[in-house]
């Protein structure tokens, strides 16, 4: 498989297995904020 196709089934499983339940979101804002920080697209809240 092609290094993309990995990268976004592994991201694709991430988001799925990510525990964020409404009104709890904390641990996919963490989970998101690392894939932005990853591309150099972070930026203050």
């Amino acid at each position: 498989m092609s290094s993309n196709f990995d990268r976004l089934l592994t991201t694709i499983t991430d988001l799925v297995l990510c525990q964020s339940p409404s009104g709890a979101e904390a641990e996919i804002d963490r989970l998101l904020l690392q894939q932005f920080q990853a591309l150099n697209m972070a930026r203050s809240l």
